[in-house]
């Protein structure tokens, strides 16, 4: 092994980030869309509906059966929410996740796995 041509792709400069003050919130959601809506539809919406409060977003299952209907898939996923400035409330989450499901509703036909 050549060290010398592995320093020269090493990176020297080491991004911090600064510990959180807040705690995180973390939900899950599941909802029930036709087969051809795409994973990537879905995380635009939460996105777009979360704004800046939306940490992260995880894909966790896909799950077909003929249970959930014809042509029809369940997606679930992991959400963090957190505010850098506060600790958020369970009726802000609860706010957030409302209006996510309601667009979900609204563009994509989605229904809430229960």
């Amino acid at each position: 092994m050549n060290i010398t041509k592995l320093v020269k792709y090493a990176r020297a400069s080491k991004k911090y980030t600064q510990v959180p003050k807040f705690p995180a919130v973390e939900r899950d959601i599941a909802v029930i869309v036709d087969e051809k809506v795409e994973v990537g539809q879905i995380e635009k919406i939460v996105t777009k509906k979360a704004k800046k409060l939306l940490e992260s977003i995880q894909l966790f299952d896909i799950y077909r059966n003929e249970k959930l209907g014809e042509n029809k898939k369940s997606v679930a996923y992991s959400l963090i929410f957190r505010d850098k400035n506060k600790t958020l409330s369970d009726e802000e989450i609860n706010h957030i996740m409302e209006s996510i499901i309601s667009e979900l509703e609204k563009t994509l036909g989605a229904s809430l796995r229960k």
